[in-house]
């Protein structure tokens, strides 16, 4: 992870928020990101709250995923007319 910081990445890829975390500690100036679990996009919307500068798009707020884990999480998810949600953390 150490070595995707260093290059200052303009695009995001996440799995649990961890490099999104370090890449808003570091300063970084990435532009959108990804996020790939529910914990992560928990974390995004708890303790990382108002602390992103970028949008972040959670992958696992998609139909398809969302249509895997069950009926309950469908109707609580808000989504974009595509099946992503985008969270603009920052703006919150």
């Amino acid at each position: 992870m150490q070595r995707v910081l260093e290059s200052d990445p303009d695009l995001l890829l996440d799995n649990g928020a961890d490099l999104i975390a370090a890449t808003v500690e570091r300063g970084g100036h990435s532009v959108v990101a990804t996020e790939e679990t529910t914990s992560g996009r928990h974390w995004l919307l708890g303790e990382l709250a108002g602390r992103i500068p970028f949008p972040v798009i959670v992958i696992n707020d998609s139909r398809k995923a969302l249509g895997a884990e069950g009926r309950r999480d469908r109707l609580r998810a808000p989504r974009w007319p595509h099946g992503v949600t985008c969270l603009r953390v920052a703006r919150c």
